[in-house]
C-alpha cells in the first residue's frame, strides 16, 4: 500500500515537472531538492544561535553605542572618524552602518568640521591636534568639533 503511494507521488511529480520545466527539469531539480533540506537546517542553526546560545550580531552592540551620536551629527553631511579598535576593518564597518545616513572618512585626511572617536581600549580622554571636545557619551564614544585655529 505504502509502495503504491510513493509511486503514485512520484508519477505525479514526474507529471509536474514535464508540465512546467520540460527542458529545464533536472536542473531545477538540483535547486529544489536541496532547497528541501537546506532550508529548515539553516533556519534551525539560526534559532539555535539566537535563543540557545545567546549569541547576537556585532552590529547590535554598534548600533546601541552610536544611538546617541548619530543624533548629534548632521544627515549628509561627511565627518572624520578614529577607533582604537585592533581590527580596524571590522570596527569601521559597523560603525559606518550604525551612523547611517552621516557620511564617515577614516582618520584625520581630508580634515572635516566633526570628529567621532571611538576609544574602547584606551583609557581616558583622547586629545587630537587641532580639534576640541564637544561631547562625551561615557560609552567609549566621543564627538570632537575642529578649531578655527
Amino acid at each position: 500500500m505504502d509502495k503504491e503511494r510513493i509511486e503514485t507521488l512520484i508519477s505525479c511529480f514526474k507529471t509536474l515537472l514535464l508540465r512546467y520545466f520540460p527542458s529545464v527539469r533536472w536542473a531545477v531539480l538540483l535547486i529544489v531538492i536541496p532547497a528541501v533540506f537546506i532550508v529548515p537546517i539553516y533556519s534551525l542553526t539560526v534559532v539555535k544561535e539566537i535563543v540557545i546560545d545567546k549569541r547576537s550580531d556585532p552590529g547590535i552592540a554598534y548600533e546601541e553605542r552610536f544611538a546617541t551620536v548619530r543624533n548629534d551629527l548632521p544627515a549628509n553631511k561627511p565627518f572624520n572618524y578614529v577607533s582604537d579598535v585592533k581590527d580596524s576593518g571590522q570596527d569601521w564597518f559597523y560603525a559606518r552602518y550604525a551612523l547611517i545616513p552621516a557620511r564617515l572618512v577614516e582618520g584625520f585626511e581630508p580634515p572635516h568640521d566633526l570628529l567621532v572617536v571611538e576609544y574602547l581600549n584606551t583609557p581616558g580622554i583622547p586629545r587630537f591636534k587641532g580639534y576640541k571636545l564637544l561631547k562625551n557619551y561615557d560609552n567609549g564614544v566621543m564627538l570632537y568639533k575642529r578649531r578655527a585655529d
